[in-house]
């Protein structure tokens, strides 16, 4: 199956010069086009934005200053940046439109960055935050570790309800007069359902007043706030939001950063260039502004369809005996789906690492964790209906011997040809 967003003869061409890399990137595409992509934390993004991403402004640079560069008073510290300045600012105005923020930024280059730069500017070194805990979703790079151990803040862990796959809001209040952190942090790999933004904040300002921040990484659900399936969280009480633009949201690797307060952006715009980056990537933001404009047009109903393809997935897979998490409210509301690990060994006698090789031997990618995503799938053009049957595709492969596993595959590899991708301009 041919990729046609692919520059093939160009590829081909460099193949028939030696080119091992070209080669290797055919190979890669031809193998991932005949298969389902269900890793939660990726996406196919559109010929238009993948198109943006090859262009001059691959190799360019801007950088507005407005100040005193080596003895004299510049606006950049470039020329030829008219063009390059108004994407950025198209770029922003879309994505301010898109998250209704009226503050964005949109040149951190990864999620992960944009926590590195929120937490950096907001949290002076000896600051507390209290996070979700790992072995509950948290992403791990919010251990203690990892980018607290670099910026010199101090960890504690939020109380979590591991039956409900949310915080338990009820302890919530005696950790926060115990601990009394300088920043909530909502940061979760794993994220099945929304969290009551809303109760937290009010939580907080009884228990540790109004100073300390709420913040929430959304890089998974990002494009489901764009497309109002998962509830804003500037609008119930989170401070900022950040997250990467490339799981829910179908746009390059990058990160964004928004929020509703002028001062938190004046803050972090006068810390960005020099301190935390200095190349944004303009070509990626120009990638970004075109997502943002297919998301501004389609995102609710993308965004709908992903909840409801996770729905009736979930339902599906626990009908035929896959324990998964979430059990007692549905299993999901978001893009995600996770096989419970210590059930699965229990019942199916295999780990989420067993399930991972032989999903993938059937020609369904997950990863090694027991998550389960459906926004590619739903990008490519599947209909929440089709749960049905990748469900009985997944419970077939991981029941069955190798010969039923390479008859599931060539379906599958059907089953893509049929598929268009959605939800582009």
């Amino acid at each position: 199956m041919q990729d046609e967003r692919l520059p093939w003869a160009e590829l081909r061409a460099q193949m028939r010069k030696g080119s091992v890399i070209s080669r290797l990137i055919l190979e890669h595409h031809i193998y991932r086009s005949s298969t389902l992509n269900m890793i939660p934390s990726e996406n196919t993004i559109s010929p238009a934005v993948l198109a943006a991403l090859a262009t001059d402004l691959e190799g360019r640079y801007t950088l507005p200053l407005k100040d005193v560069l080596h003895g004299e008073v510049v606006e950049n510290g470039y020329r030829g940046t008219h063009f390059i300045n108004q994407i950025q600012q198209e770029t922003e105005k879309k994505i301010s439109k898109l998250f209704r923020a009226p503050y964005c930024d949109v040149r951190p280059l990864s999620g992960h960055l944009s926590a590195m730069i929120v937490l950096g500017t907001l949290l002076p070194r000896g600051s507390k935050i209290s996070v979700i805990p790992v072995e509950y979703g948290g992403y791990d790079g919010y251990d203690p570790g990892r980018l607290p151990s670099l910026l010199g803040l101090k960890v504690t862990y939020l109380p979590f309800d591991e039956d409900a796959w949310d915080m338990d809001y009820e302890a919530l209040e005696d950790h926060l007069k115990a601990e009394k952190p300088d920043a909530v942090l909502l940061g979760s790999s794993f994220p099945l359902f929304p969290f009551d933004t809303k109760r937290i904040r009010e939580t907080m300002d009884d228990a540790i007043g109004e100073e300390p921040y709420l913040l929430m990484d959304s890089s998974h659900i990002l494009g489901l706030i764009a497309g109002g399936a998962y509830p804003d969280p500037l609008k119930h009480g989170v401070d900022v939001h950040y997250g990467s633009t490339h799981k829910t949201f179908p746009g390059p690797q990058r990160g964004i950063i928004l929020t509703l307060w002028e001062d938190i952006a004046k803050k972090m715009d006068e810390n960005f260039f020099w301190r935390w980056q200095d190349n944004c990537h303009w070509a990626s933001i120009a990638a970004l502004g075109i997502a943002a404009e297919e998301m501004l047009r389609w995102g609710g109903k993308y965004s709908r369809a992903i909840v409801g393809m996770s729905k009736r997935l979930s339902k599906e897979l626990a009908e035929r005996g896959l324990p998964l998490r979430g059990a007692s409210r549905g299993y999901t509301r978001t893009h995600q789906i996770h096989i419970h690990p210590r059930a699965m060994r229990e019942k199916w006698h295999m780990g989420v690492v067993k399930v991972a090789e032989i999903l993938e031997e059937a020609g369904i990618i997950i990863d090694n964790v027991g998550r389960m995503g459906t926004q590619e799938l739903v990008r490519l053009g599947a209909a929440p209906s089709d749960g049905v049957r990748i469900g009985e595709w997944i419970a077939e492969a991981l029941s069955s011997d190798g010969e039923r596993r390479e008859e599931i595959r060539e379906e599958i590899k059907r089953y893509r040809e049929s598929l268009k991708l959605a939800y582009t301009l």
